[in-house]
């Protein structure tokens, strides 16, 4: 299919512009890449501001969803593309999947984190298997995700690898504390996340004793959201000052540029227990920082693994990882197969 300019209208409904990255980077790079072939891209924009807590900020982002179902409903895309990043965000756009789905064609892409968990779990496969049923198409992120979905009885479900590039040459601002925090340490390890039981950052907190013997100067920023889990945002605190590291690590609130400070890593560290594509891990490698990330079935290569959940291997590829050298920032152009790969679904959509 042949895509003449403006005469498909994509609506993209995800998290846009980045904040801290993941499916928000990604998206950033994809829509004017599809634009690029010809697709015009309608964002609708999913992050509502700073997480909250409780039953309350359950209900608010239900009614987000709600409104932004209506907001998409009467637009005039053709095709509705929505990106969901975890569970409760699934069930958002489930509002949206389910109000569009009668009045044009509809994609669904699952970027992972605790998704592949849910898809399997007892409790929740039933609403999975519901919510997957919904859009004309699937796409994943993860060869593993794909596989999970299918087992749902779902057919048109695909898994489109991501070869988009990475690399943002601009050198971005660090707020002044945590700079000198950077600065005045060696080596530096940095983390990219959420404050939730899922990205692991626990492990990280119980390795870094281990690093700290042999490095006493480490510093560690992890970049996390707050996230709505108090009890383990309590948790990692009561962590980090049991174990007497709060000068070791710091959890910055806010980050203009996140990229300008994983540049400055000496090691850029992934723990999380359930993962998808990491956009953070690609980002690290594509700098030449060296990466450590837990064995969750699909990282790219050069990375160093260990178990999900386990400090003491963690710890010990840390040391692995700093007896590497940094190497160049690596350059690369957009290969044709990702966005190939999207516009091919489109079209399947369009005639499904």
């Amino acid at each position: 299919m042949t895509w003449s300019k403006n005469a498909t209208i994509l609506g993209i409904v995800g998290p846009y512009p980045p904040h801290i990255g993941g499916t928000a980077t990604f998206l950033s790079h994809l829509v004017p890449l599809l634009e690029d072939e010809g697709i015009r891209c309608v964002v609708f924009n999913t992050q509502k501001g700073k997480p909250g807590s409780g039953i309350i900020e359950r209900l608010s982002r239900l009614s987000f969803f709600s409104f932004l179902a209506g907001k998409v409903l009467f637009s005039p895309c053709k095709i509705v593309h929505c990106h969901a990043v975890n569970w409760s965000n699934l069930i958002g756009h489930a509002i949206i999947l389910t109000l569009n789905r009668p009045f044009r064609k509809t994609v669904l892409t699952l970027h992972a984190g605790d998704l592949l968990a849910k898809i399997t779990g007892q409790r929740t496969r039933l609403i999975a298997r519901w919510v997957l049923r919904l859009p004309h198409v699937v796409t994943t992120v993860t060869p593993e995700l794909r596989d999970a979905v299918l087992k749902t009885g779902c057919r048109q479900v695909f898994f489109i690898p991501n070869d988009l590039p990475y690399i943002d040459a601009a050198a971005g601002s660090i707020p002044e504390e945590t700079q000198r925090f950077i600065s005045a340490r060696w080596p530096v390890i940095v983390s990219v996340g959420a404050l939730e039981r899922v990205h692991g950052i626990d492990a990280l907190v119980r390795a870094v004793p281990a690093v700290k013997e042999i490095y006493p100067e480490l510093g560690v920023v992890v970049i996390a959201y707050k996230s709505i889990d108090l009890a383990y945002r309590g948790e990692v605190n009561a962590l980090v000052s049991g174990l007497h590291l709060e000068d070791a690590i710091i959890f910055p609130d806010e980050l203009p540029d996140v990229l300008a400070v994983v540049k400055q890593a000496n090691v850029f560290v992934r723990p999380a227990l359930s993962d998808g594509d990491s956009i953070a891990v690609r980002e690290a490698l594509a700098l030449g920082v060296p990466v450590v990330a837990s064995q969750t079935g699909f990282r790219p290569q050069g990375v160093l693994l260990f178990p999900p959940g386990d400090a003491v291997q963690l710890a010990a590829r840390i040391k692995e990882a700093l007896t590497l050298p940094k190497q160049p920032p690596v350059t690369t152009d957009a290969s044709p197969t990702t966005i190939q790969r999207y516009l091919d679904v489109y079209t399947l959509a369009l005639q499904s």
